[in-house]
């Protein structure tokens, strides 16, 4: 905090110097002038945070020089320091908002208090100022990406804001994952003030959003300022993730560095060990528009060992396709879920520890952040299902069997118990005895669940017509095919599809 002291009397500027403690006001500089003329040059030069004046100067009275100050400095506290005759001038100095004046001959302790009061005033306006320049900032660096705002608009928000000219400067958006806290706020604006950065920090959903100017020749400051940010100790809770966008040199070009920065924060669910992503190009891309589910289904009834080491392979190959939207990938896992879910829904409900359906499969599946975890999910459901088929039941493998045998063949419509057991080379009665004591079910209420539940997907996750479904899931015609989906769903499947449309 600075303060000017406009006094003409030397002796009288001497001892305010002398006797007022100025360190425990907080006061760091002490700018005299001797006369009104002088204090508008000085105050111009410094812009104080205090001017203590006095009232009758030769040139230029304190008065007519507060008046002026104010002109190019509006939020300058004023005190004035008066004689018994300047009353006339000290109404003035009302118009002029001054906090207080002081009589001649001076009582120190009496300035002081004065003084101390100044002091408030100015930190709670510096507060105030700060509080309404921080909401301006973040007013800025959200509007500076969006489409819907004006040209015209954004640029007068860039100049309210005292920002840098563009000319010869490089901005980048900063996209930066971490928790919100007054103690990274600070964090991000020292390191850059540090550096020479000029930043206008915001933010957008969970992640700090920064702009950043510097100049065209100063391109290493950011590789720099990065890992200042990530190696800084003061993160306690978790290490930032930070994403850059490609440099423009406007701001209305801030957008097309928003959106690079944001690409490239996708990649981090591509690599979630890594902790800086650059914008850089377009990443691979992988079409996941095939249907997989086929191959998994007969590794997976068959060998599911093998099941499980084809599935890897499947997601270290999409990692190398980084690029990848995030949603095809989801939706591919899920359809893998989906064919272990068919197969053995025992393991969803154990996963949820409730009853699932495909929706509730879709919330745990779009919930996992990273490759890696959905990999986990589905690498635990393969084992849940190895384990079952060991269990102690005697009749499982044989059940078992069966069941796979359905899997495999539900979506041929003249699928029938007879061939279910010459397949498992046992009795057709003596079969739905022991299915029926292991599964709950009988085996013709197990095939028709498991057409139902692949239509239910299907409905779901594509927007195939009715009658394809019917014939995809094992139906002779699409009219059988809606009377049983709507016997057991109690809505027809075009109701079922509008109410629970994943895609």
């Amino acid at each position: 905090m600075e303060l000017l002291l406009v006094e003409d009397e030397q002796y009288t500027r001497d001892g305010i110097i002398k006797f007022i403690d100025w360190k425990r006001l907080g006061i760091k500089k002490v700018y005299t002038a001797e006369d009104g003329l002088q204090g508008v040059d000085v105050a111009r030069l410094h812009l104080p945070d205090i001017i203590l004046a006095d009232v009758r100067m030769p040139r230029m009275n304190g008065v007519e020089m507060a008046r002026r100050i104010r002109t190019f400095h509006p939020d300058c506290e004023l005190i004035f320091i008066s004689g018994y005759s300047d009353r006339e001038y000290l109404k003035s100095a009302i118009h002029l908002s001054a906090l207080d004046y002081i009589s001649k001959p001076l009582d120190l302790n009496e300035l002081d208090e004065i003084l101390s009061r100044a002091v408030e005033h100015v930190k709670k306006n510096n507060e105030r100022q700060a509080l309404v320049s921080y909401f301006m900032e973040n007013e800025l660096a959200s509007v500076i990406v969006q489409d819907n705002v004006s040209n015209e608009e954004k640029m007068r928000l860039w100049s309210q804001l005292n920002s840098p000219r563009t000319d010869k400067l490089t901005l980048y958006t900063i996209l930066m994952r971490q928790k919100y806290s007054r103690t990274t706020n600070l964090i991000i604006k020292e390191v850059a003030e540090k550096l020479g950065i000029w930043i206008l920090l915001g933010r957008w959903e969970e992640f700090y959003l920064l702009h950043v100017a510097m100049k065209d020749t100063q391109s290493l400051l950011l590789e720099k300022y990065i890992k200042k940010l990530i190696k800084s100790s003061k993160f306690k809770h978790s290490k930032p993730i930070i994403a850059v966008g490609r440099p423009v040199n406007h701001p209305l070009e801030l957008k097309e560095s928003f959106r690079s920065a944001r690409a490239a924060y996708n990649r981090h669910f591509y690599h979630p060990d890594k902790q800086v992503f650059i914008g850089k190009g377009r990443a691979l891309s992988l079409d996941l528009g095939f249907d997989p589910t086929h191959e998994f289904n007969r590794l997976l009834l068959q060998e599911p060992e093998k099941a499980k080491q084809w599935l890897n392979e499947q997601f270290e190959f999409i990692r190398n396709y980084d690029g990848t939207p995030i949603e095809l990938v989801r939706n591919w896992a899920f359809q893998m879920a989906t064919v272990m879910y068919l197969l053995c829904h025992e393991w969803a409900e154990s996963v949820l520890d409730s009853p699932a359906d495909g929706a509730v499969l879709w919330q745990v599946i779009i919930s996992l952040t990273s490759l890696d975890e959905l990999k986990k999910f589905l690498n635990d459901g393969i084992d849940f299902i190895k384990n079952r088929s060991c269990c102690g039941d005697a009749n499982l493998p044989v059940v078992l069997k069966a069941q796979r045998y359905i899997h495999l063949n539900y979506t041929n419509p003249l699928l029938s118990l007879d061939d279910i057991a010459e397949h498992v080379s046992l009795s057709s009665t003596y079969l739905c005895e022991i299915f029926k004591e292991s599964t709950g079910q009988t085996i013709n209420q197990y095939l028709n669940n498991c057409r139902l539940r692949h239509a239910q997907l299907l409905l779901q996750t594509t927007h195939m017509r009715i009658h394809e479904i019917a014939e995809a899931c094992g139906y002779s015609g699409s009219n059988y095919f809606i009377k049983v989906f709507k016997k057991a769903m109690r809505i027809t499947p075009q109701e079922y599809r509008k109410r629970n449309i994943l895609i």
